[in-house]
C-alpha cells in the first residue's frame, strides 16, 4: 500500500518549520526535544529515501568522540528518535546507513519534490491545477531558519525547485492571458520565500507588463530591503533592469503575453 499523508504512522511537515503528528493508530502531536535527535531527524529528512551513512552521522553528531563511542551514541540516538516519533520502526539502521522508513513516514518535503518533479517532467501535459496543488505543499524553506548543517544543501535544492515550478506555472498563466493570476502566484510564492530574488524579478516583470510601473518599483524596493537584511547584498543588475523594463508590450495582447513569457523563462 502506498504511504500517503492519510495512512502514514508518522506525518512530518518540514517545509516552513518542523511539525510531527501521529497518523493511523498513533494520534497526537510528537515532540523531539533532545538536540541530537532533532539534528538526526532533520538530516534524515534532508537526505531523502536513502538516508545517510553511519560514518557521516557519527562525525556530525559526535565529532569529538572516538569511533566506538560515537557509534554507540548514534545507536542510542536512533532508538530515542523512534520512541519520540511513537513508532520504533520509523527509523532504520541497517547496512551501514540510517534512514527514515518510507513505509511508516509521510514527509511533506519528499512529497513536494516527487509531485513537482513529476509535473515539471510532464510539461504542458499536466493540468495547471495539478502543478498548483503540488506547489501548495511548500509552506516555506526546509525547517524554516534552522541552521542545522545537515540540511543546507537540501534546503537550497528545494528552494530552487519551488522557484522553478512557480516560473513554470506563471508562464502558463501568462500564455493563457491570466497575467493577474501570475502576479498573485508570485506574490504568494514570496510569502513562502521572501528572500528569493528570482521570484521578485518575475513579479516585477509581470507588473511592468501590466502597465503598473509604480508597483514594479515598490516590489524592487521590497527585494532590496529583503536581500540587504538577509544576506547583506543588493539586487543584481538583471533585477534592476527589470524594474525599468520599458519594452514589454501590454500583457493583454498576444505579443505582450509572448514577450512576458519569454522574459520570465529564466529570471
Amino acid at each position: 500500500m502506498e504511504v500517503t499523508e492519510n495512512n502514514a504512522n508518522v506525518r512530518i511537515r518540514a517545509l516552513g518549520g518542523l511539525d510531527i503528528t501521529g497518523g493511523m493508530f498513533l494520534r497526537g502531536r510528537r515532540r523531539v526535544r533532545v538536540p541530537a535527535s532533532r539534528e538526526l531527524l532533520m538530516g534524515l529528512i534532508a537526505a531523502g529515501l536513502r538516508g545517510l551513512p553511519v560514518w557521516m552521522l557519527c562525525e556530525a553528531l559526535c565529532p569529538e568522540a572516538i569511533a566506538a563511542d560515537s557509534y554507540r551514541a548514534l545507536r542510542a540516538t536512533v532508538q530515542r528518535l523512534g520512541r519520540n516519533l511513537g513508532c520504533r520502526a520509523a527509523v532504520c539502521m541497517e547496512a551501514g546507513r540510517v534512514r527514515l522508513n518510507a513505509a511508516r513516514c509521510w514527509v511533506d518535503a519528499w512529497a513536494f519534490e516527487e509531485f513537482v518533479g513529476r509535473a515539471l517532467a510532464a510539461g504542458d501535459e499536466v493540468p495547471p491545477g495539478d502543478l498548483l496543488s503540488a506547489l501548495a505543499l511548500y509552506q516555506g524553506s526546509l525547517f524554516g531558519l534552522s541552521d542545522c548543517r545537515l540540511v543546507r544543501t537540501a534546503r537550497e535544492r528545494l528552494r530552487r525547485l519551488y522557484a522553478h515550478a512557480c516560473f513554470s506555472a506563471g508562464r502558463r498563466m501568462v500564455r493563457a492571458g491570466d497575467v493577474a493570476g501570475a502576479i498573485r502566484l508570485y506574490e504568494h510564492a514570496l510569502e513562502r520565500e521572501p528572500s528569493c530574488e528570482e521570484l521578485y524579478r518575475a513579479l516585477i516583470l509581470a507588473q511592468a507588463a501590466c502597465g503598473r510601473p509604480s508597483a514594479a518599483c515598490e516590489t524592487y524596493e521590497r527585494c532590496r530591503r529583503s536581500l540587504q537584511e538577509r544576506f547583506g547584498t543588493a539586487p543584481s543588475m538583471a533585477t534592476a533592469r527589470a524594474r525599468l523594463e520599458p519594452c514589454i508590450p501590454q500583457a493583454g495582447s498576444g505579443e505582450g503575453r509572448d514577450a512576458l513569457a519569454a522574459s520570465s523563462a529564466s529570471p
